[in-house]
């Protein structure tokens, strides 16, 4: 689909319940962004920080028409009528991988529990007023540019820009004809200079 300028989608439920100052597109000119943000990215030069962790986290894309997603034929794949209005996109319930260290000093999965708040409010950054948030798709979608006046970044914040992002960004995906509400199920969340890269599977 063409990358055309339009409302983002309706928010839905976050459970991060993160938070941010001030927002821009990514392809806002060099002259009209914030005093200090270019010099602030040419030195945020570090290492790669791995925002999901041991978190599961999905998509919740809601239509205004129930009967909008439809299967491909036999396979488990879903695609969405041409045209279908997104009523909401959120987050489902979020869920957390619990493990076990072993002798071998690798560690064992031993089940799942719901999301805590104390899973948000790890510190990924301290010293970062600006982040760019760079989807996997839709290609030639710009990414975003978020503030925090603190430059205090939790995996809360960081979770809720993402889901920012993709109120802009999944409206311009392509999958079978429609919007792709098929690949949802966030596999990699890292930050690395500044920016923020995500990828969904399906």
């Amino acid at each position: 689909m063409a990358s055309v300028a339009q409302p983002p989608a309706p928010l839905g439920g976050d459970p991060f319940g993160g938070a941010f100052d001030a927002a821009f597109p990514g392809e806002t000119k060099e002259e009209d962004m914030p005093h200090g943000l270019i010099e602030e990215f040419k030195a945020q030069a570090g290492h790669r920080i791995d925002v999901l962790g041991d978190m599961a986290a999905s998509l919740n894309i809601k239509f205004n028409d129930r009967a909008a997603r439809k299967p491909i034929g036999n396979l488990l794949n879903e695609r969405v009528e041409e045209g279908a209005a997104i009523r909401s996109i959120g987050w489902h319930a979020i869920r957390v991988h619990e493990y076990e260290e072993v002798p071998d000093g690798e560690r064992e999965h031993v089940g799942m529990r719901n999301y805590k708040d104390e899973d948000g409010a790890r510190i990924l950054l301290e010293k970062a007023k600006y982040l760019v948030v760079a989807p996997d798709r839709p290609p030639g979608f710009k990414g975003r540019i978020y503030v925090r006046n603190d430059g205090v970044w939790r995996v809360r914040d960081v979770m809720t820009i993402v889901l920012d992002t993709e109120r802009y960004a999944r409206l311009q995906t392509e999958w079978f004809g429609g919007v792709d509400a098929h690949h949802v199920m966030l596999d990699e969340v890292e930050c690395r200079n500044g920016i923020v890269s995500y990828w969904f599977g399906s």
